[in-house]
C-alpha cells in the first residue's frame, strides 16, 4: 500500500512538470546556426621606402603569423598559410597585423609593433565562401632607425667598428653578393657582410653608443634589433649598459643563434632591458663569433637594424 502511494505521487509530479518542460523547450532558439565566411592568407608581403630623406633599407622580413580582425574585433592569429572562419556575413572591414617570433622564441609570437596594420575596407563576406587576402606591410612612418646596416654602400660599415681587443688576426671580412636564399620572405640587397673565421679565432664588432632617452622617448615603447644571418657558427648578440663616464658596465645577453646553412632572420626585443636602467645610461650592441674548430668557418650578416619610435 505504501509503495502504491509513492508511485502515484511520482505519476502526479510527472503530469505536473511535463507541460512546463515542453513549454520551456519551445522557447529555445531553433534558428539554424549562421554559416561562416572564411578568410585565407597565403603569404605576407613587405615593402620599404628609400628616398632622399627616408632610408629604411631592404624589405627583409620573417613574418610567421597573421593576426586577423573584423571591424576591430579580433578573430585570432594563426601561422601561414592561414585560413580562419569569420561568423560575420555581409559588408565589413577586414584588418591584418604581421606576426613575428619575439626574440626568436617560437612560443612567444606577437604582432610586430613597427609594421602598419593593413586594412581591406568594404569587404563583402558571404556564407561558406573563402576570400583570399595577401596583405603587404610596411614600416610605420614614425619608425626611427638608429642602426641600418645593409652593406650596400661603398667602403667600410659606419654602423659598427671592429673590436681590436677581441679580434684574432687572420679573420677575413668582405662584402659579397650571396644568392643562396631559401626563405622567400627575406629579400637581400646586392651585398651582405661575409666573415671568414680561421681555426681557433674570435671576432667581435661594436655598434655606436646610444643614450636611453634616444632609444626610448616614452616609457614602454618598443625597441627591436633586426638581423639577417647565415652562419657556420653560433652568433652571440649582446647589449651593454654603462654610465656616460664609462663606469658600471653591465652585460645584457640577448640571443645566441644556432648555426644555419640558410638565411634566417631574428627580431630581438630590447626594450625591457632599456626600461630597467636609469636615465642617462648608454647602450651598445655587440655581435661576436668564436671558432674553436680546426677548419675555417664562414658567417654572413645583413640588414642589421635597430628600430624604435
Amino acid at each position: 500500500m505504501i509503495i502504491f502511494k509513492q508511485n502515484l505521487f511520482i505519476i502526479i509530479l510527472l503530469c505536473f512538470f511535463t507541460p512546463a518542460v515542453i513549454s520551456s523547450c519551445s522557447l529555445l532558439d531553433t534558428t539554424p546556426a549562421k554559416v561562416p565566411a572564411y578568410l585565407y592568407v597565403q603569404k605576407l608581403g613587405f615593402t620599404t621606402m628609400n628616398t632622399g630623406t627616408v632610408v629604411q633599407g631592404d624589405p627583409s622580413s620573417k613574418f610567421v603569423d597573421v593576426w586577423m580582425y573584423d571591424n576591430g574585433n579580433a578573430l585570432g592569429n594563426i601561422g601561414l598559410p592561414a585560413i580562419i572562419p569569420d561568423p560575420k556575413n555581409g559588408l565589413t572591414e577586414i584588418e591584418f597585423d604581421a606576426g613575428i617570433m619575439k626574440s626568436g622564441q617560437d612560443e612567444d609570437r606577437v604582432p610586430y609593433p613597427f609594421t602598419s596594420r593593413v586594412t581591406f575596407p568594404n569587404t563583402l563576406l558571404s556564407p561558406n565562401k573563402t576570400d583570399t587576402f595577401n596583405p603587404v606591410f610596411k614600416y610605420l612612418p614614425e619608425t626611427r632607425f638608429e642602426i641600418n646596416e645593409g652593406f650596400e654602400t661603398l667602403g667600410s660599415s659606419m654602423a659598427f667598428s671592429y673590436d681590436t681587443a677581441h679580434n684574432t688576426k687572420g679573420v677575413i671580412i668582405s662584402k659579397v653578393k650571396d644568392s643562396i636564399n631559401l626563405i622567400p620572405s627575406i629579400v637581400l640587397g646586392k651585398y651582405s657582410g661575409k666573415i671568414v673565421m680561421p681555426s681557433n679565432s674570435q671576432f667581435r664588432i661594436l655598434s655606436s653608443e646610444f643614450l636611453k632617452e634616444t632609444l626610448e622617448p616614452s616609457l614602454g615603447t618598443p625597441v627591436y634589433l633586426e638581423i639577417d644571418y647565415k652562419s657556420d657558427l653560433p652568433i652571440d648578440i649582446e647589449m651593454w649598459a654603462f654610465d656616460q663616464n664609462g663606469s658600471n658596465l653591465i652585460q645584457l645577453p640577448q640571443l645566441l643563434t644556432n648555426p644555419t646553412s640558410y638565411w634566417n632572420k631574428v627580431y630581438i626585443c630590447l626594450d625591457q632591458d632599456i626600461i630597467n636602467k636609469n636615465p642617462g645610461t648608454l647602450f651598445q650592441i655587440t655581435i661576436s663569433l668564436y671558432n674553436g674548430s680546426d677548419v675555417n668557418q664562414t658567417t654572413f650578416l645583413d640588414n642589421i637594424k635597430l628600430v624604435h619610435f
